[in-house]
């Protein structure tokens, strides 16, 4: 089970292909952090509160009829506030749905000019869109659409490593408790991550890990939570084993409780958890790990509708004597922003701890790399 002895043949051919694993690594940076100024620039160039205000307007008068001088729109920072005066709520609850489809919009709030309960709970809303609680920025094993290139090190050994993951959380059902957007909501999810060798001629897979789940988030006033019952398996890939360069398989299979709470203070949000494995195969897997993250998130723009996001977590897992992983996050959001989240995030990611890849977990890595995300909500 311990990568580094039984896979030395692997690391060896590595090392031949190190320079070259290099200097594609710094190239392929260079390359991309020049994607990230022109993707921010060109989002800039659609971000004009004016532009938005006008095309706000034309959809509240033309396409839902509200009459000029019932209502009140400001826009500031790509974001829009809506006064109402003599707008009924159904009419609301119609230009909400409405204005969460517009890209250029990061978020919007409606205020009723004398009442700010304006708007009757339902007992419950089918497939609601968004989430209590907003995904901790360097969580590695969130559901969510990313491609990955990391410089890798494993017993002083480098290689370029490429990462990819495909997941979504999807809302089934929310129960608003108050106006100020107090709630409890059930999600599903699915995810998949996987790792390639990308200094090897194929690109061989190297492990893939499958999580599925239902996490139950809620929210009351800066609190946020999530309760998640998941299964995960993780299975070497075919490339590897074939090699004969592979450790023995080992059948990693569990379910387990995840629980974070998080408290927001500003552009500041902490989060503490803890994970509970419940069944798992070994049999002799330790069950207990605990978890701290913080994330930053600067509301105004750098350049119109992107924003600056940064974040640290660690992980203390019980099965290596409570030793730790630590990743880092930090680049641009671009898009819309929660709770109504919709764009790409450019990030620049670093690791070091326990490697926190299916079967791999014994073992002790530094990666540092690019990775860009794609949030669909």
């Amino acid at each position: 089970m311990a990568l580094i002895s039984i896979n030395q043949k692997w690391f060896n051919k590595v090392k031949i292909q190190n320079m070259r694993s290099i200097y594609s690594t710094v190239h392929i940076l260079k390359k991309s952090l020049l994607f990230v100024l022109l993707l921010s620039l060109s989002f800039s160039l659609y971000g004009d509160d004016n532009y938005l205000k006008g095309y706000l307007i034309s959809i509240l008068e033309q396409n839902l009829n509200w009459q000029e001088g019932t209502y009140q729109l400001e826009v500031k920072d790509s974001v829009a506030t809506i006064i109402v005066k003599d707008i009924n709520c159904v009419e609301v609850i119609r230009a909400k749905q409405v204005l969460s489809t517009v890209s250029l919009l990061t978020d919007y709030n409606f205020i009723n000019e004398s009442d700010t309960s304006l708007i009757n709970l339902p007992a419950y809303i089918q497939y609601p869109r968004g989430d209590y609680f907003k995904p901790v920025i360097a969580d590695i094993k969130e559901p969510q659409f990313f491609i990955s290139l990391m410089n890798m090190s494993v017993a002083q050994e480098d290689f370029v490593l490429g990462s990819v993951g495909l997941g979504q959380s999807f809302g089934l059902y929310r129960w608003p408790i108050s106006e100020t957007n107090n709630g409890i909501q059930l999600n599903f999810f699915m995810s998949l991550f996987s790792q390639f060798n990308m200094d090897t001629s194929s690109d061989d897979l190297l492990n893939s890990d499958y999580l599925v789940g239902f996490p139950l988030s809620f929210k009351h006033g800066n609190i946020t939570g999530r309760l998640t019952f998941y299964h995960q398996s993780s299975h070497l890939g075919d490339e590897f084993l074939l090699s004969g360069d592979a450790p023995p398989r080992v059948n990693l299979s569990l379910e387990a409780f995840d629980l974070r709470i998080a408290y927001d203070i500003g552009n500041w949000r902490g989060v503490v958890g803890a994970i509970k494995i419940i069944r798992h195969d070994p049999s002799d897997l330790k069950e207990r790990r605990a978890l701290v993250a913080l994330d930053y998130r600067n509301p105004g723009p750098i350049f119109k509708n992107s924003r600056f996001i940064a974040g640290v977590q660690t992980i203390w897992d019980e099965e290596l004597e409570w030793n730790s992983g630590t990743s880092l996050k930090f680049g641009l959001e671009i898009g819309q922003s929660y709770p109504h989240r919709q764009g790409t995030r450019i990030m620049v990611e670093a690791y070091n701890g326990f490697i926190p890849f299916g079967q791999f977990y014994t073992d002790n890595t530094d990666y540092y790399g690019l990775g860009i995300y794609f949030d669909v909500n």
